[in-house]
């Protein structure tokens, strides 16, 4: 299996998965699937995503906060944009050094 095929786990507030589910329209239906069927445990959920699909879920969470006209939206997304790319980065980091 190859570094971006490996599924890495990714936490999402219970706020946060409500947020995309209501308000992205871009997102794949496969990425946000797994959102619909997370199991939350202490208020939040782990979905796990390989680094491609990370990669491509940052894309589209980035086209939607462009995409709004509602700043307080944008700001959310912006949020996790930031929050999920540095995550993205780090395994992106710790595969280049194994």
């Amino acid at each position: 299996m190859s570094e971006t095929d490996k599924k890495i786990p990714v936490r999402f507030s219970l706020k946060e998965r409500d947020l995309i589910l209501d308000n992205t329209f871009f997102i794949s239906p496969d990425l946000t699937n797994r959102l619909k069927m997370s199991i939350v445990k202490s208020e939040s959920i782990t979905v796990h995503y390989s680094l491609t699909e990370l990669e491509e879920f940052i894309g589209f969470i980035a086209a939607e906060s462009n995409y709004t006209e509602d700043e307080k939206l944008q700001n959310a997304f912006d949020r996790i944009y930031y929050r999920l790319s540095d995550l993205l980065e780090s395994h992106i980091e710790i595969g280049a050094e194994e």
